[in-house]
Parts: C-alpha cells; sequence; structure tokens
C-alpha cells in the first residue's frame, strides 16, 4: 500500500475523499495532486480543498489558469490552476477545441493515442 499524501491544511476543511487530519497536515490516499487553488475554486466532486491547497485525484499536470480557459474533457479547476490528467500529451496553443483536445491555461491537453 502506497503512503498517503501529505500537505498543509486544516482540521475542519480535510473531511472526506478519504482524508485524515495529522493535526497539521491533511493525508489524503494516492494517487493525488495537489496544488495551488482557492477554497471557491476547488469545488469539483474530484477534488478537496485541505484549507491550504487543492487536492485532485488522480496523478495529474496542471497550469496557472483561469476558470475560463480550463475547459473541456478531464479539465479539474483548483480556483489558480487548470489540471488535466498526468499522461496528457500538452502544448502550448489556442483553438484546442477545435483540435478535439482540452484547454489548460495557454495549453492544449488531449489524451496521447
Amino acid at each position: 500500500e502506497k503512503p498517503m499524501h501529505c500537505v498543509g491544511g486544516l482540521s475542519s476543511a480535510c473531511q472526506g475523499h478519504g482524508s485524515v487530519f495529522t493535526g497539521t497536515k491533511c493525508c489524503l490516499p494516492p494517487p493525488t495532486t495537489c496544488v495551488a487553488g482557492s477554497m471557491n475554486g476547488c469545488d469539483g466532486k474530484n477534488q478537496l480543498w485541505t484549507g491550504t491547497y487543492c487536492c485532485v485525484d488522480g496523478a495529474q499536470q496542471c497550469y496557472p489558469s483561469a476558470a475560463s480557459d480550463c475547459k473541456g474533457p478531464y479539465t479539474s479547476f483548483t480556483g489558480s490552476q487548470c489540471c488535466v490528467p498526468e499522461d496528457f500529451k500538452c502544448w502550448y496553443g489556442s483553438n484546442c477545441e477545435q483540435q478535439g483536445a482540452s484547454r489548460a491555461g495557454t495549453n492544449c491537453c488531449s489524451q496521447q493515442m
């Protein structure tokens, strides 16, 4: 069994998703990716706001983004970053949707075939 993924947090926020609060840290079962975000932005069903970080289920790659630049399949907005699965291929670009890709900040990302 893999060790828990622990990041800074608050006991009042570190609840659900299999999380455990240690007194100073919020620990979640892997795979989990925890990045900067905001309490109001980190509200997806696959997300947990620890009080400090936004944790997204699964191995993710995240890019600075506005909510309006985080769209398409498999994207998760944290409040300040847009995350897509780690195995997606991402490139700097525009017109992501026309290429059948998701937008994550200034990147287009899609599943590798």
